[in-house]
């Protein structure tokens, strides 16, 4: 579950076979907490059956389907999706259900703490601040997931 107006990546769980009983516990583990949302936007996935809109329904949000073929309707997950692969699951070699948990459990908190976004003009999902270099200062690396991406700040030189 992404929230629009952060981009910040809610909730998420992984199913390499997912059902739409999955679907419906996933929303509702989701939906546990206090929440302001109103709408929960999906696609024309056959697995967002009856069930998963009733089971919305009753999170007290408008269940929003998209049209279909039309992933401009939901920029925020499609490009979600598209910086998940490219960014992580084209680069390692997922071996079980759990270890794709654990790779997107390190991705999650890279993306919401540590990415920039040009959306949220190089802020972070949870509001890194974008720092500024000094003259005595460095640049600093710090390797994140596993030194797939890197998280550069600046550092004023010690004497």
């Amino acid at each position: 579950m992404i929230e629009h107006a952060t981009r910040r990546i809610r909730y998420f769980n992984v199913s390499f076979h997912p059902t739409a009983f999955w679907v419906t516990q996933q929303i509702k583990e989701a939906l546990s907490w206090e929440h302001e949302f109103r709408y929960l936007i999906f696609d024309h996935d056959s697995i967002f059956s009856t069930a998963v809109r009733d089971s919305i329904k009753s999170c007290g949000l408008t269940p929003c389907r998209t049209a279909i073929r039309s992933p401009w309707q939901n920029p925020f997950a499609e490009r979600w999706i598209r910086s998940v692969r490219t960014e992580l699951l084209d680069q390692v070699i997922v071996c079980t259900e759990k270890h794709a948990r654990i790779l997107l459990k390190q991705y999650v908190r890279y993306y919401n703490h540590s990415r920039p976004h040009m959306g949220l003009a190089g802020q972070t999902p949870l509001g890194r601040p974008v720092s500024r270099g000094s003259p005595e200062s460095i640049l600093v690396s710090q390797p994140a997931l596993n030194g797939l991406h890197h998280i550069y700040s600046w550092q004023t030189e010690a004497a």
